[in-house]
């Protein structure tokens, strides 16, 4: 889960490199990074783990959330069809 985890961030940073190489490569990239990321808020906001305490769920639930507005609209932008102005 930590290994899905740091591979959305890591497509997340890297994306802006493969733009040079070709912008498709880098849209998908980071599309994948974001949807990882997304993922992961929402099983963590749906599965929370009562026995850390009422302060702890209290806190993940809002960073979860906090991750989650962050990342959907670079999942809505990744996704949406760009094209080249001629």
């Amino acid at each position: 889960m930590v290994f899905a985890f740091v591979l959305g961030v890591v497509a997340g940073m890297v994306a802006p490199f493969f733009a040079a190489i070709r912008y498709q490569c880098a849209q998908r990239l980071l599309a994948v990074g974001a949807t990882v990321l997304a993922f992961f808020a929402l099983v963590g906001l749906t599965h929370p783990d009562p026995s850390q305490g009422l302060a702890a769920v209290d806190a993940n639930r809002r960073e979860y959330l906090f991750v989650l507005a962050c990342e959907s609209p670079v999942l809505v932008l990744a996704l949406w069809p760009h094209h080249a102005a001629s």
